[in-house]
């Protein structure tokens, strides 16, 4: 598979010289400047309604970091050692004594000793529960993921929590192999959710349903049983009713889910009659975009055949593999999908009084803020739950005259760019609401709100386009963005361009220069590179920085390029392992002193493990350049990860 990128035009960026060196001012480290723990002035506000805590730290000069050790950040056990910045705000859900350690450092290092604060939460707090999420997840025909092992079977209930045995529910105690029941009425069962809470049942072609053999002596579901404790099949009728999802909070502050249908209706399989009267079904996976592609259930209700209890597990997959918005949102590559703002949309940044009319009061028409640093930032969201933010090659986010949280207040209109560099958090998406962490921008800043409660309704998505609105009461703000990746194929540009052609202008034999560092812009050693013709394997140092520029290649062309014509690059890249949409791509000016002069520039180029990335600029205009210089950069690839670079060509425009 390839994956080609296609721009018909040069991109016409003006950057910074590549490999100029400069000598920043050090401070001198001295011990007797250490920040010391009984000097912190740390402020603790708790919100007793949401149960957010802000930490704040008040002196000069020092950088605080928050240790929470063993509590539990949001609900979930913490796996960060420390915290760091001003008005961190996190939520604890239980109620009670919470701790926290604070030491902080300054430009000679680590404080001297801690600080332990504490802070006292008056409730436990638990999310209102929204089913909608859920219910459009459900959305889908369903039938027996019957290809897997264990997607049926019985297990025992534990007496103290009335459930099943947490370490292998639902099948410790028998578990069906892939198709282990075909041809018992089954496997053609389709199960039909509608988001508007509907449950449609149909036994498929034969009719029948499977019934477990203790059910038969009630009469209800008469059919092929022979009284030999078989469970069997019965003709069942195909019915329609209503669905819901509740939620249960449990003595563990667990969050339980359960799928509940009208009563006197079955879930395919038919284990005994409480099952029909009271059949509800608790979900043994909760994550929505894993609900998407597996729905996996339990039932836990008393049996009428033995007495006791037995949990019974049921696993669908959808009759019809769709993408869902997850899949849309990130991709399925696993290397992250990247969003720019769709500049040519009506509305593509508006606000307005509600969610539904984000844009009422103002709607930007198409290229509104072209002279802002807004349309070459890139929002790029992994499946794994990282987010990236970049503020694209001119190091500017656009954000509103309002906002006091982050850079120089204006004051009074218009909306400014301020200066920003490449920012690493996480997100959450539940299929309809993205949420940030907090302070962590989505290309636009509309308000300090915003930037501390980074929450966004998704209105519609689909693989090329996201319309979101900022959830910032009493002014909804719209943006739209458009993939980065995904374009309309265009016939008249070729898949891929032949190195061999007479017409290729590089050669090769080049001299080629390194310039790779670490996070703090401190050169290291250039990478090993093995060299065969024009094809280059380079290994990725330790100790290499993840920001751009922090692992440059450049090859010195002697290709001249003629003012008034125009020419087509390719190269290829390829790796067995994963690099995210972080390599960089320019042609430029080769001569000491040009400050780049780029011919064009791409950011954020990624490689799909095993796959070829065929880069492809097609007929960008040509100028006087004595020779051209290729960069690549690779900055926040994987260390240890061999990229190889190959396949180039640099020639005259071909209609």
């Amino acid at each position: 598979m390839k994956r080609l990128f296609k721009y018909i035009a040069a991109v016409a960026l003006m950057l910074p010289a590549l490999m100029v060196g400069c000598t920043p001012d050090y401070t001198t480290p001295d011990q007797g400047q250490l920040p010391s723990a009984q000097d912190f002035n740390v402020t603790i506000q708790v919100d007793q309604e949401t149960n957010y805590v802000t930490f704040t730290m008040t002196n000069p000069g020092m950088v605080p970091m928050f240790i929470f050790g063993d509590e539990k950040v949001d609900g979930k056990a913490n796996k960060t050692y420390a915290y760091t910045g001003n008005g961190l705000s996190l939520r604890f859900r239980d109620a009670g004594v919470h701790t926290v350690e604070v030491k902080a450092y300054n430009a000679h290092g680590v404080s001297v000793g801690s600080k332990v604060y504490e802070f006292t939460l008056e409730n436990t707090y638990r999310d209102p529960f929204d089913a909608t999420p859920y219910m459009t997840a459900l959305a889908n025909e369903w039938q027996w993921d019957s290809a897997t092992d264990g997607h049926f079977g019985c297990g025992s209930i534990v007496a103290e929590t009335g459930q099943a045995n947490p370490d292998n529910p639902g099948v410790d105690w028998w578990k069906c192999g892939p198709n282990g029941k075909d041809g018992m009425g089954l496997y053609d069962d389709k199960l039909t959710f509608t988001a508007a809470g509907e449950f449609t049942f149909d036994p498929g072609e034969g009719g029948t349903t499977y019934v477990n053999w203790g059910v038969a002596a009630s009469g209800l579901y008469p059919g092929n049983y022979n009284n030999d404790e078989q469970d069997y099949q019965a003709p069942v009728e195909s019915f329609t009713c209503s669905y819901t999802i509740e939620s249960n909070w449990n003595d563990a502050g667990i969050q339980e889910l359960y799928l509940v249908l009208e009563e006197g209706h079955n879930l395919s399989y038919i284990p005994h009659l409480t099952a029909i009267n009271e059949p509800r079904y608790r979900f043994l996976e909760t994550n929505i975009p894993n609900i998407r592609k597996t729905l996996s259930l339990i039932n836990e209700a008393p049996t009428e055949n033995g007495g006791g209890g037995i949990a019974w597990k049921y696993q669908f997959t959808p009759a019809v593999q769709v993408l869902g918005p997850e899949e849309m949102l990130a991709g399925t590559t696993g290397a992250g999908k990247v969003w720019v703002m769709d500049s040519e949309a009506q509305g593509h940044l508006g606000c307005g009084d509600s969610v539904d009319n984000a844009a009422g009061w103002w709607s930007a028409p198409p290229g509104d803020k072209a002279a802002y640093g807004l349309y070459d930032d890139e929002i790029t969201f992994y499946p794994d739950g990282k987010f990236v933010y970049n503020p694209g090659p001119d190091g500017k986010m656009y954000i509103n005259w309002g906002v006091t949280a982050i850079g120089p207040n204006p004051g009074a209109e218009p909306d400014i760019d301020i200066d920003w560099t490449l920012t690493e958090s996480t997100y959450e998406f539940d299929g309809s609401t993205i949420t940030l962490a907090p302070n962590t921008p989505m290309v636009y800043v509309p308000s300090d709100y915003v930037w501390e409660n980074p929450v966004f309704h998704v209105k519609s998505i689909t693989e090329t386009q996201m319309v979101v609105v900022a959830d910032n009461p009493g002014c909804y703000w719209q943006m739209i963005f458009k993939a980065r990746d995904i374009e309309a194929p265009n016939p008249d540009i070729p898949e891929s361009l032949d190195p061999s052609a007479a017409g290729n202008l590089w050669k090769g034999g080049y001299e080629v220069t390194y310039w790779f560092a670490n996070n703090d812009w401190a050169q290291i050693a250039n990478p090993d590179v093995e060299v065969d013709g024009t094809t280059y394997r380079i290994t990725i140092p330790e100790g290499m920085g993840s920001s751009r520029w922090q692992g440059q290649m450049a090859i010195l062309t002697d290709i001249n390029l003629e003012e008034g014509k125009k020419y087509d690059f390719q190269v290829k890249l390829y790796s067995e392992t994963d690099q995210g949409q972080v390599i960089t791509i320019k042609l430029c000016n080769g001569l000491e002193g040009s400050n780049d002069d780029p011919f064009f520039f791409d950011p954020m180029v990624g490689i799909t493990s095993y796959e070829t990335t065929t880069y492809i600029n097609y007929g960008f205009d040509g100028k006087v350049v004595t020779p051209a210089k290729l960069v690549l950069d690779f900055g926040g690839c994987a260390i240890g990860s061999v990229i190889e670079v190959s396949d180039f060509v640099l020639q005259e425009h071909v209609e």
